[in-house]
């Protein structure tokens, strides 16, 4: 993920003008805002699907391979936030419409690979990785959009705070002092 565009992302959720710029000059977040459009909210069925990850390991392997397929269209989409729940995931990313479905084919096609080695044979017909796109049209739904992405994790399950739900970014928009860990 790219770490400046995640923190001016940040900013706009939260409605604060980045270091070195003011609010004077007009709605900071609009002009982010508008640097980075089009956004989309990518989401699964988490209806449709059972449980697609069921163990930690499988959690792992998710995370790595958002983070691998962030790193590999870096150029033309834009990860802001993300959730791994156990029968579904949810995405905010910027860029095209055809990048943005790139990016999460490639996602797919490696989670099913997973799936299907440590599982023989994967989930039922793939329907947990069903892809929906929606354009998110206004900074008012971004944020919302934001938040709600962010919220899902500990929401879903009590016993985890903004800050301990581990599969996803949310730690780093509630806790704006967390750390990557690079290895």
């Amino acid at each position: 993920v790219n770490l400046r565009k995640f923190l001016q992302i940040y900013h706009i959720a939260c409605n604060i003008a980045p270091k070195g710029m003011s609010m004077l000059s007009g709605d900071i977040s609009m002009v982010l805002f508008e640097r980075y459009k089009p956004f989309w909210h990518v989401c699964t069925p988490g209806n449709l699907s059972g449980i697609i990850f069921r163990c930690e390991e499988d959690f792992i392997f998710g995370m790595n391979v958002i983070a691998m397929c962030a790193s590999e269209f870096r150029d033309s989409v834009a990860v802001f936030t993300f959730v791994i729940m156990g029968n579904h995931l949810h995405f905010v990313l910027g860029g095209n419409e055809i990048d943005v479905r790139d990016f999460y084919c490639a996602i797919e096609r490696r989670l099913k690979r997973h799936l299907h080695f440590n599982r023989g044979g994967g989930i039922a017909g793939g329907k947990g990785f069903e892809y929906s796109a929606w354009p998110v049209g206004d900074l008012r739904y971004l944020r919302n959009l934001i938040a709600y992405v962010n919220r899902n994790g500990y929401v879903a399950m009590k016993i985890h705070t903004p800050y301990t739900y581990l599969w996803g970014a949310n730690r780093y928009f509630f806790n704006p002092g967390a750390r990557c860990e690079q290895n």
